[in-house]
C-alpha cells in the first residue's frame, strides 16, 4: 500500500486543478467525441462530469470494477490500450508559481468551451454573452479552437477602436 501524501492546504499550496494527460487509441477518442458532441460538451467536460460521479457516488466504481471482471479476456485487453500517463497538479498560489517556474506567473480567467454547433444553436441570444462568457472558446468542427468576445472588450483590450460595416 503506498501512503496518501499530505494535503497541499497542509503543504501551504492552493492547488486550483489537475491536468489529466490519457492516451487512448484513435478510435476510442473518436467515440468520446461522439459522445461529447451529442450531449453538447467537450471531452475533457465529459470525463470531470465521470470523475465528479465517480467520487459522490464509490458504489458506482466498484460496479463497474466488478462488471469489467466479468468481461471477456479480447474485450479486457482492448479496455486495457487506454492509459493515464500522467496526473499533474495545477496551483494558484502565487509564491509556489514564481518559485517553482522561475519567475511571475500570469493568473489567466478560466474561459469556456463550446462547439461550433451551440455556436450557431445560440449566437443570437440575448444572454449569449451571460449565459455562454465573454470571451468563450469555440471548438471548431474541423478541430481548430477560436476564441470569440465582445467588440467592446476587443477594444479594451487593444486599445484600437474597431469600425464596424453595416448592412444597408
Amino acid at each position: 500500500m503506498k501512503k496518501i501524501p499530505k494535503s497541499d492546504k497542509e503543504q501551504g499550496k492552493h492547488l486550483l486543478h489537475y491536468v489529466y494527460e490519457i492516451e487512448a487509441p484513435e478510435e476510442y477518442i473518436d467515440i468520446l467525441q461522439k459522445i461529447a458532441d451529442a450531449e453538447h460538451m467537450t471531452v475533457e467536460e465529459m470525463i470531470v462530469l465521470g470523475l465528479k460521479h465517480i467520487t459522490a457516488h464509490p458504489e458506482d466504481l466498484e460496479k463497474w470494477e466488478a462488471e469489467l471482471k466479468t468481461l471477456p479476456d479480447e474485450m479486457k485487453a482492448d479496455l486495457s490500450r487506454v492509459h493515464v500517463r500522467s496526473i499533474k497538479p495545477v496551483y494558484g498560489d502565487e509564491l509556489w508559481l514564481a518559485a517553482h517556474t522561475g519567475g511571475y506567473a500570469m493568473k489567466l480567467p478560466y474561459i469556456n468551451m463550446i462547439s461550433q454547433q451551440e455556436l450557431c444553436d445560440h449566437i443570437e441570444d440575448d444572454d449569449f454573452l451571460l449565459r455562454y462568457g465573454n470571451p468563450v472558446a469555440i471548438r471548431c468542427d474541423n478541430g481548430s479552437v477560436v476564441l470569440l468576445m465582445a467588440i467592446e472588450y476587443y477594444e479594451r483590450m487593444t486599445g484600437q477602436k474597431i469600425e464596424i460595416a453595416t448592412e444597408e
